[in-house]
């Protein structure tokens, strides 16, 4: 779990090896810091000791979260530390700080005259970390400043020990340029897999309700078509029934006007089929297959056939209206003898 120390002194007003710190500075300093800590992420590191086995250009330990000026001497606050060194600074044995600046360097085309770079820890003893996964590391990545240079403080308790002057290219070498696009581009590697796989789901999302939305719409469509042949049907056997339509008849009118037609069905006006035959109600008529004794009105048969003769269509499926005549003229052999008395057979 990282951890954090508040507080924590690392500079002084002073002449550090030639050069005047005042007040003013340290103020600049602490200002410059929270101006651009949003781009500019200050570490805490190893420090320049020979004799220590992490040195200049491993991995931040911590990052500086906040500077502040208290009377002469500056102050830093340090979080995401790994336990390991937050013990050891405890235990003081690291007792002496190096603060990095970078001196006149210009940002997005203003100039800054102290801009902290870096936190040093200095120490000929060390903790036990033998490998960076007992850091819990990252790596610090600074921004490209141009212009300027760097010095090195190395204080303990705003004490001079030495200067080191360092001229800074400011450059990136190979590896530090593969290491920071792999650093971006991993990230969002991961998350275009997310997305594409979040995409594909949804395509198939998608594909499955029109796919269910068009068999709904045929079913639908299915339905309208077979309620309107039923109710036009019902009302030409109404009409025939009540005598304003003669079967001959019939047959034509439901050709002309495509009965049988899944496309044109739905399209008949049904109100205007009732006016035009008369008819404002239908009352049922002969149902089913005839008993014995049902056919009294032989005068009648030919429309009690064809009413027959349409319900076992709609009933079977079947398109051809001879083949469901001669199944129900066979199913009711005296209504069908009926029938051909009626014209002329015997």
């Amino acid at each position: 779990m990282p951890h954090e120390l508040i507080g924590r002194e690392i500079f002084a007003v002073g002449k550090w090896n030639g050069i005047e710190f005042t007040e003013e500075d340290l103020d600049d300093i602490a200002a410059n810091f929270e101006l651009l800590k949003e781009q500019h992420r200050v570490p805490l590191k190893f420090g320049h000791n020979d004799e220590q086995p992490i040195t200049d250009g491993q991995p931040a330990i911590g990052w500086v979260s906040r500077v502040f000026k208290q009377g002469q001497k500056l102050y830093a606050d340090f979080q995401d530390m790994p336990r390991t060194v937050f013990e050891a600074i405890k235990n003081r044995m690291y007792r002496t700080v190096s603060i990095e600046l970078l001196f006149n360097v210009d940002n997005d085309g203003k100039r800054y005259n102290h801009v902290l770079d870096a936190i040093a820890l200095l120490g000929a003893d060390h903790p036990a970390v033998n490998s960076l996964a007992d850091l819990d590391a990252l790596l610090a990545t600074r921004t490209r400043f141009t212009g300027g240079h760097r010095l090195a403080f190395e204080t303990i308790a705003g004490t001079s020990k030495k200067l080191k002057y360092e001229k800074e290219s400011f450059n990136m070498d190979e590896k530090q340029v593969k290491d920071l696009i792999d650093s971006t581009v991993e990230p969002l590697k991961e998350a275009n897999a997310k997305l594409t796989e979040q995409l594909e789901n949804a395509n198939k999302t998608i594909a499955n309700f029109t796919k269910q939305q068009e068999e709904d719409e045929k079913k639908a469509k299915q339905e309208a078509i077979k309620a309107s042949r039923k109710a036009i049907t019902e009302t030409l056997d109404q009409a025939v029934r009540q005598k304003t339509l003669t079967p001959a008849f019939r047959e034509n009118y439901e050709k002309q006007i495509g009965l049988d037609n899944d496309e044109t069905v739905v399209n008949i006006d049904l109100e205007q089929v009732k006016q035009m035959f008369s008819v404002d109600k239908i009352d049922g008529g002969p149902q089913g297959r005839e008993k014995d004794g049902d056919v009294d009105d032989v005068d009648d048969a030919e429309a009690q056939l064809h009413h027959l003769t349409r319900k076992n269509m709609a009933e079977t499926g079947e398109d051809d209206f001879r083949v469901s005549f001669n199944r129900v003229a066979a199913a009711n052999p005296k209504l069908h003898k009926a029938y051909l008395n009626s014209n002329g057979v015997k």
